[in-house]
């Protein structure tokens, strides 16, 4: 055993895969999407507000279910996102409509006390994985192909 000179992967080629540009859903699926969503229930009320936060951030997952309540400035219609790459902090701009949707959320299921903004229907903060399986059975109802957050249009 002992040192080599070289690198003895230096010739070899690096394999180029193609990437492929994420299809957002269209106009007519993003009211689908938001059209199943009972606001008269907690998981209904808070799915609709989290669907209107991704179309109007185009956050990651990640960044997403790490953003708290004492994240969202009201008066000035801007969330803090925390954990994007680079661990970077960042605002993102959120209309009327969703914050309308987040106030509701609040006031009739969530409550105001500190902590994540999206919460479980137990009560605990939202993971990366339960965002993408609310969107995978979400999908399956509707009939939906390859649904993930990637997909709602910022």
């Amino acid at each position: 055993m002992g040192f080599i000179e070289e690198n003895p992967f230096a010739r070899v080629p690096l394999v180029k895969l193609e990437q492929q540009i994420i299809q957002p859903f269209s106009a007519q699926q993003v009211e689908l999407l938001l059209a199943s969503q009972d606001r008269a229930t907690l998981t209904g009320c808070r799915n609709y507000a989290l669907f209107l936060f991704l179309l109007d951030t185009g956050v990651r997952a990640s960044d997403c279910v790490s953003v708290e309540l004492e994240d969202v400035d009201w008066e000035r219609h801007r969330v803090r996102a925390l954990n994007g790459k680079g661990k970077k902090q960042r605002w993102v701009g959120v209309s009327d409509r969703t914050l309308g949707a987040l106030r509701g959320y609040i006031k009739r299921y969530r409550g105001v006390e500190p902590g994540a903004l999206f919460r479980s229907s137990k009560g605990q903060a939202l993971r990366s994985h339960a965002l993408n399986v609310i969107l995978q059975r979400l999908s399956a109802r509707l009939g939906l192909k390859k649904v993930h957050p990637h997909r709602l249009p910022p």
